[in-house]
C-alpha cells in the first residue's frame, strides 16, 4: 500500500513538474500549444511568464541547445513582422537550432506584466520601457545552464 501511495505521489510531481513542458513534441516550437490554449497568434499571454521562461528553459537544456527569448506582444507590429520571417524557410532554419520562448510583457487586458518587469529582464541584465513605446520585440540568446544572456542581437 504504501509502496502504491509513493507511485502515485511520483506520477503527481512528474505531472506537476511537466506543467510548463512543451505540448507539441516539436523542440523547435515550444510555443505552439500554449499560444493556441491562451488564443494568441505569437504569446501565451494567459500564463505566467515566469513558468513559462523556465519551461523553455529546461526544454532547451534537454536539447542540449540554447533559447531563443522573445519579448514583446501580439498587437505590436514589429513582434508581428519578426514572428512572420521566423516562420518563413530562412526563419523556420535558424529556429531549429534554438528553443524559442515568446514572452508577453503585456497581459490579456493590455496591462503590463509586473513580473516581467520586477524579476525576469532584470534577472536577465535586460531592459525595455514601461510605457509605450515598449522597445519591443526584445530578443536574446539565453544559455539554459546559467540563465544569464550569451548574446543580444541589435538591430
Amino acid at each position: 500500500m504504501i509502496r502504491g501511495l509513493m507511485i502515485a505521489l511520483a506520477l503527481i510531481a512528474a505531472t506537476a513538474s511537466r506543467a510548463d513542458e512543451p505540448v507539441t513534441g516539436r523542440g523547435y516550437d515550444f510555443m505552439a500549444g500554449y499560444r493556441e490554449g491562451c488564443g494568441d497568434k505569437i504569446y501565451a499571454s494567459c500564463l505566467n511568464q515566469i513558468k513559462l521562461l523556465d519551461g523553455g528553459l529546461r526544454q532547451a537544456r534537454g536539447e542540449k541547445k540554447l533559447a531563443l527569448v522573445i519579448f514583446g506582444f501580439d498587437s505590436c507590429p514589429p513582434c508581428n513582422v519578426l514572428d512572420a520571417w521566423l516562420k518563413s524557410p530562412d526563419g523556420k532554419a535558424l529556429a531549429k537550432a534554438y528553443v524559442q520562448v515568446d514572452v508577453s510583457i503585456l497581459d490579456k487586458t493590455g496591462a503590463v506584466r509586473p513580473e516581467v518587469f520586477s524579476s525576469l529582464l532584470p534577472s536577465l541584465k535586460l531592459s525595455i520601457n514601461q510605457v509605450p513605446p515598449y522597445g519591443v520585440p526584445l530578443f536574446a540568446i539565453i544559455d539554459p545552464a546559467t540563465q544569464q544572456v550569451v548574446r543580444q542581437p541589435s538591430c
